[in-house]
């Protein structure tokens, strides 16, 4: 019976031990497949912001090209470079300033004066248009490297997903085998409680036994030793105390 108490009490504590490993490997299979999904959502943001500059780098570059084309078509229509504008600007309003003038020569200074500020204009409108599409191209520019940025990260994330799912089928497999191992576990512990309480029914009924055949033995002395009373011989003390326990008179009195 000790010896099998023994075997039960190292029953259970296989079990735990087992139910705790695979405890551990549960914990680790959740966490993996925690961090995977997170992965997977970094990279679909990651893919969705990627998507968003694409687009973005796509319209900046066609604003360039239309500020150019713009640009282009602007520079084409002047007739006269900026720096010369300027410095017939300067001599017709030193002219205007210190020179009499009659009134149809005022009318065609000013009329020429207004062509040329028309030119000034005209080659500003152009500085302004290469400065709107340089700064396009700046902004897309940044655009592909924020770009590259992302696709590093989605090419990252992608890699440590795939080095997980790795480890998780690993995992798996390891859970597998702690599972088994607990199904084996308390296999065993039933065993063992199986036959704990199979000697104990053993033990119960050997008792009832062992006091049944004591109360039939004492009985008997108290009969025997009433017998040798009523024909008066003498009995032991301990014959005398059994039949005094009531086992002899308990016999008498079913007798008269």
């Amino acid at each position: 019976m000790i010896e099998a108490l023994r075997r039960l009490v190292e029953a259970e504590r296989r079990l735990r031990e087992a139910e705790e490993a695979r405890g551990e490997v549960e914990a680790k299979v959740e966490e993996c497949r925690r961090r995977i999904e997170e992965l997977r959502g970094e990279a679909s943001k990651a893919r969705e912001e990627l998507e968003r500059l694409r687009q973005l780098r796509a319209q900046l570059l066609e604003r360039a090209r239309r500020l150019r084309a713009e640009r282009r078509g602007v520079e084409r229509r002047i007739k006269l470079p900026l720096e010369e504008a300027e410095r017939r600007i300067r001599e017709l309003e030193w002219r205007h300033q210190t020179t009499p003038l009659s009134r149809e020569e005022e009318r065609r200074v000013v009329e020429r004066l207004r062509e040329l500020y028309g030119v000034v204009r005209a080659w500003r409108r152009v500085e302004e248009l290469e400065r709107e599409a340089s700064r396009a191209i700046g902004e897309a520019e940044e655009a592909r490297r924020r770009m590259a940025e992302l696709a590093g990260r989605v090419r990252e994330a992608e890699a440590r997903a795939s080095e997980l799912r790795r480890r998780l089928e690993g995992l798996k497999a390891q859970l597998k085998e702690a599972e088994a191992r607990v199904r084996e576990a308390r296999g065993e512990l039933y065993r063992c409680r199986r036959e704990v309480e199979r000697l104990r029914e053993g033990l119960i009924e050997a008792r009832a036994a062992s006091i049944a055949e004591e109360a039939r033995r004492r009985v008997e002395v108290a009969r025997e030793a009433r017998e040798r009373l009523m024909r008066g011989e003498r009995v032991t003390i301990q014959e005398l105390r059994v039949l005094l326990e009531g086992a002899g008179l308990g016999e008498e009195g079913s007798g008269g």
